[in-house]
């Protein structure tokens, strides 16, 4: 009985133990199983590891590259604020509802602006510049894209070009408008000095009856003077005649090319031509041409033209009175002469003096006579200048031991303006038998 008890506690060991068996069995298969998860999951978390570190190093690369930008953009901003500052340009950025963006230190000079204007409408700011239609250009600008170009005055008299152009990104986007303001006071200074000038040049050329044109070869682009168009008896135009036209006006009988072209190698040509005025009136004109070359050619011609009419009248009536003033001078043998202040002769007419060099300009008496006989002229020709009366003396010359007798009268010589300027004098020999014994 024992015995079989003690089989059956066996068998139900054995059975407990197989139970456990088993148990142990499926325990393993499970912690084998587990184990083959975590060495998954430890790849896993190793391949983890591996992709965020190569993460890691991208980051690290990208991160360099936008220090390296920031760097350059930090770099390019001073560089644009050192140039503007440089350029002394006042500058304003507007974005694109019209609002104050930035703007350089010249600007708050010219604009009247201070930091903390920065974000608020232009419109709102009362300006130091007479522009009221910045606003207005702003908003043309945004809308055309085209610039739009200005000039406006400071309340303290100052002027400036005010250039407005679209504001680009990179991109090519439009994200407000750059107004730049440089300054011209010297500028409209020198342009009004211009004009008057110019005008100035009008009148004198009107007064002296004096016009000009000027030719630019190239294109055979021509400007003449108001004055021009008056000698030539036409209306004054704005704009000069057609070059053909013209051509034929300034150089009659000669191609103005070859005129140019002697003026280039000779110096100045100065033409002389009849000219007959619309009305039918004939006049004389004096044409003098000057050139400019470069490299040897004619680039640009200029001409003074002027009316000598009444110039040639009066040399043709001097010329006639010469004539006739010789023909008198044949009938009374009479020196005439004329000498200036200085007693130095300037002009002479009349048979030659005995005694007395040839040629006599430019000479006075203590040239060519004794010394006292030479202060005894210059005493009565000098009180005649301070006196403006006449005087007569008589006067002895020697030549090849013939002695002569003259009678000699001076009287003033006088300007337009009645002021003496000089003696008028005319010397008469006297024939032999009638001199006595001189002044």
């Amino acid at each position: 009985e024992e015995l079989r008890q003690t089989r059956e506690r066996l068998q139900g060991t054995i059975e407990e133990m197989e139970a456990s068996r088993e148990d142990v069995q499926l325990a393993y298969e499970e912690m084998q199983s587990t184990n083959e998860e975590l060495q998954s999951t430890n790849e896993e978390l190793t391949t983890s590891k591996e992709e965020l570190q190569s993460l890691n190093e991208e980051l690290v690369t990208v991160n360099q590259e936008l220090q390296r930008k920031i760097e350059e953009l930090s770099k390019a901003n001073n560089d644009v604020r050192n140039l503007l500052d440089a350029t002394d340009i006042a500058t304003l950025f507007l974005d694109r509802g019209l609002a104050i963006q930035r703007f350089t230190a010249p600007a708050k000079g010219v604009l009247n602006l201070i930091p903390t204007d920065v974000g608020r409408p232009i419109g709102d700011l009362a300006l130091n510049l007479r522009y009221d239609s910045l606003a207005g250009d702003a908003r043309e600008v945004l809308a055309t894209l085209v610039p739009v170009e200005r000039q406006a005055q400071t309340d303290d008299g100052r002027w400036f070009l005010v250039r407005a152009r679209p504001y680009r990104t990179v991109e090519n986007m439009i994200e407000g408008v750059v107004f730049t303001f440089t300054e011209i006071t010297a500028v409209k200074g020198l342009e009004l000095e211009l004009r008057q000038s110019r005008a100035w040049l009008a009148q004198a050329q009107r007064i002296g009856h004096l016009g000009s044109w000027r030719w630019v070869l190239r294109g055979d682009r021509v400007t003449v003077s108001d004055e021009w168009y008056r000698i030539y008896g036409l209306p004054v135009k704005d704009d000069a005649p057609p070059f053909p036209e013209f051509a034929a006006m300034a150089s009659p009988g000669r191609d103005l090319r070859e005129v140019v072209r002697e003026a280039a190698a000779d110096g100045p040509v100065t033409l002389e031509f009849p000219l007959t005025r619309p009305g039918g009136e004939t006049r004389v004109v004096a044409t003098t041409v000057l050139t400019a070359t470069a490299d040897g050619e004619p680039v640009e011609a200029v001409g003074a033209v002027l009316d000598i009419t009444d110039r040639k009248r009066a040399e043709d009536e001097l010329r006639t009175a010469h004539l006739r003033l010789g023909l008198a001078s044949d009938a009374c043998p009479a020196r005439l002469f004329q000498q200036d202040r200085a007693l130095r002769y300037v002009w002479v007419f009349g048979p030659p003096i005995p005694g007395t060099p040839e040629p006599l300009v430019g000479r006075t008496d203590a040239d060519f006579l004794p010394p006292p006989e030479a202060r005894r002229l210059a005493a009565i020709k000098e009180g005649v200048m301070a006196t403006g009366e006449q005087a007569r003396t008589r006067t002895v010359r020697l030549q090849d031991g013939r002695t002569s007798a003259f009678d000699e009268e001076y009287g003033p010589w006088r300007d337009a303006d009645r002021t003496v300027i000089g003696i008028t004098g005319r010397v008469t020999e006297i024939p032999e038998g009638e001199a006595g014994d001189g002044a």
